[in-house]
Order: C-alpha cells, then structure tokens, then sequence
C-alpha cells in the first residue's frame, strides 16, 4: 500500500484551519469512500430538504490511526436508520461500499482497528459517520 497525504481544511467563524495527515492505504478506494459519503448525503439531501446543505469532514490523528469524521447537521436519518447504515441492505449500497474498502485497508495492512461507523449527532437529529485508516509517521 502506498502513503499518501489526507489534507483537509477546516473553516469556521474563527478562519480556516488545514489538518494534513499521512495515511497508509489504497488512495483511490479511500477517495472513493469519501466521495461515496458526500454523494449519499447529497443525494439523501436532494430529495429531502432542498437547499440545505450543512455538513463538513475533518480529520485528526487517533493514535497509531487517522480518524476521518463526515458530519450531517440535517434530520435525514431517523435513529433506527443511522445504526443500521452499515447492514446488508440495498437502500444503504453506497454505505455497504465504504464499510468493505475500511475492511479491505483492515485486512490488507494487518493492521487490526480501522473502522467505521455512524451515530446520531445530537437529539435534533444529524449523523456522525467515522472512519479510521492507519497513520505513518514519514512524509510522503
């Protein structure tokens, strides 16, 4: 697996923050879960509450591992739906896809903790869905 760098910048009312990481993974399955998070929520959002658009991804080390946190502000998921994102259903495909590219950076590097998964985001409703990769300490 290669290293490579996860640069992510973080704005917020107090200016704009990059955290830049480096992981070892698959560059293009890791790029395909992040965009395979951001195209459920866009399209989740499309059909549920036109134009609104309230979510962010950050990352931070976590240990030995990046985390890797998309966050959703919006009511789209109920309770029963986020903890049930990751199980075997067809209307979750896209989630399925990201739950087996951690599984694979899980398998393939041996090295045992990368995961994923979602939770309510507070009592108004929103999603917190995280992932970890394993992180190295040299640069690319």
């Amino acid at each position: 697996g290669r290293r490579m760098r996860i640069a992510i910048l973080v704005a917020s009312d107090h200016g704009a923050k990059t955290t830049d990481l480096t992981v070892r993974g698959d560059e293009e399955l890791v790029l395909f879960l992040i965009e395979n998070l951001l195209a459920a929520a866009l399209r989740r959002g499309e059909s549920e509450n036109k134009g609104q658009m309230a979510f962010g991804v950050f990352a931070e080390a976590d240990g030995s591992f990046v985390r890797v946190t998309f966050v959703d502000q919006r009511p789209l998921y109920s309770f029963e739906e986020i903890c049930n994102l990751f199980t075997p259903d067809m209307r979750h495909i896209w989630f399925l896809l990201c739950r087996q590219i951690i599984r694979e950076h899980d398998v393939y590097f041996n090295h045992c903790g990368c995961r994923i998964e979602a939770e309510p985001l507070s009592a108004e409703g929103g999603v917190r869905i995280w992932f970890t990769i394993p992180k190295t300490e040299s640069n690319i």
